[in-house]
């Protein structure tokens, strides 16, 4: 998937929790599908788990923004990836192109 290096923040700023900010970025960042974890593990400061799943959820069902890309069952817990939707769309363009 490629990378972005920008983001519409103005479109965004006014409704968002700084925790969406940092996954956001992160994924700007990384250009691929992560977990809550694997966004837990890039803050300095981690908002725990929890929050970072919280929020990963309200973007995706609420804002949109992310696209859920996989499910799967580890042990006892749910761990699903999600990506950027601007992501998602670039790639099927490409696809459709070849």
């Amino acid at each position: 998937m490629a990378r972005r290096n920008t983001w519409d923040w103005a479109s965004v700023v006014p409704l968002i929790h700084p925790v969406k900010v940092a996954i956001i970025e992160a994924m700007l960042w990384v250009g691929e599908p992560m977990s809550a974890v694997d966004v837990e593990r890039m803050h300095e400061t981690s908002p725990g788990l929890t929050t970072v799943s919280y929020h990963l959820r309200n973007l995706a069902v609420d804002f949109s923004i992310l696209d859920l890309y996989r499910e799967e069952l580890v042990g006892a817990a749910w761990k699903r990836l999600y990506f950027l939707r601007d992501f998602a769309l670039a790639s099927e363009r490409e696809t459709h192109a070849a």
